[in-house]
C-alpha cells in the first residue's frame, strides 16, 4: 500500500517537475556496506584516499567496531589524525596506494583535497571548472600488497582515488585474494590522464570473481549525463557461501 501510494506520488511529481524522491546515493551505498560488513563478519577495512577520515567516521557511526586503514597523502592527514583520536583500532597511514613503492608526484585540488591525484587532471577541470589544480608535491607511494600479511584478516577494501583506482588494484595482485569486497569511485568518461574508466575497473573485477551488489551514480553533468559513479562489488564465492542477500 505504501509502495503503491510512493510511486502514484513519484509518478505525479516526475510529469510536473521531471524528478522522483528516491533514498539518496549515500544511503543506498551505505544499507549495503552495512550488510556486508555485518553478515560477512568482517574484522578489518581499508580505506585508500581517506582524505580527512569522513568515510571511515561514517562507518564507525553506523556501528562498525572492528580495525580501519587509512592511507591519505596529502596536508589532509593532519586532520585525518585529529579525527582518529583515541580510536585504538584505527591506524593511518601517510602514503598513496599504487602499483609499485617509491616517491611520485601528486597533483593537489583546490576543495581541501578531495580531487587530488596521482594522475593529471584533463577532462575534470571542464566537469567542474570551480577546482583549481595550482600545486603539484611529491608524496610517498606504497602498495597493499607490502601491508598486507598472511596473518591478515579477510578485508572490506574502498578505494577513492580520483583515477587512480586501477592502480591500487594492480598493487594488490597478491592481497586481493583475502578481500570480500570492493567499493570504489569510477568515472564514464576521461577526467585524469591515463585513467581506468568504470567499465574498465569492473571487467577487472568480475575477471577477479567480484559481482556488483550496489551501483550508484554520483555525478552528472548539466545536460543530465552520467559522469561518476560509486560502487560495491562482493566476490562471489563468498556471496554463495554465506547466502548473502544485499539490499
Amino acid at each position: 500500500m505504501l509502495k503503491s501510494a510512493s510511486n502514484s506520488i513519484n509518478n505525479i511529481i516526475e510529469r510536473i517537475f521531471g524528478l522522483r524522491i528516491q533514498p539518496s546515493s549515500e544511503t543506498r551505498l551505505a544499507a549495503t556496506r552495512n550488510s556486508i560488513l555485518q553478515k560477512l563478519a568482517i574484522s578489518l577495512v581499508i580505506d585508500v584516499g581517506a582524505n580527512r577520515g569522513q568515510w571511515s567516521s561514517r562507518i564507525r557511526s553506523d556501528g562498525y567496531r572492528g580495525e580501519i586503514w587509512s592511507f591519505e597523502p596529502t596536508d589532509a592527514f593532519l586532520e585525518l589524525k585529529k579525527n582518529v583520536n583515541n580510536d585504538q583500532n584505527w591506524k593511518i597511514f601517510n602514503l598513496a596506494l599504487a602499483d609499485k613503492a617509491g616517491e611520485s608526484e601528486m597533483f593537489l585540488s583546490s576543495n581541501q583535497g578531495l580531487s587530488s591525484s596521482l594522475l593529471e587532471p584533463t577532462g575534470f577541470r571542464s566537469q567542474h571548472p570551480t577546482i583549481s589544480f595550482s600545486e603539484t608535491r611529491k608524496v610517498n607511494v606504497s602498495t597493499l600488497d607490502s601491508k598486507i600479511e598472511v596473518s591478515s584478516p579477510p578485508f572490506y577494501l574502498k578505494i577513492d582515488t580520483q583515477g587512480s583506482e586501477s592502480l591500487v588494484l594492480e598493487g594488490a595482485s597478491k592481497s586481493l585474494s583475502k578481500c570480500l569486497a570492493v567499493e570504489f569511485e569510477s568515472a564514464l568518461i576521461p577526467l585524469y590522464r591515463n585513467e581506468s574508466l568504470h567499465y574498465e575497473l569492473a571487467r577487472k573485477l568480475f575477471y577477479l570473481g567480484f559481482t556488483p551488489a550496489q551501483v550508484v551514480i554520483t555525478h552528472w553533468d548539466s545536460n543530465l549525463k552520467s559522469v561518476s559513479m560509486d560502487s560495491i562489488f562482493i566476490r562471489e564465492e563468498d556471496k554463495d557461501r554465506k547466502s548473502t542477500r544485499l539490499n
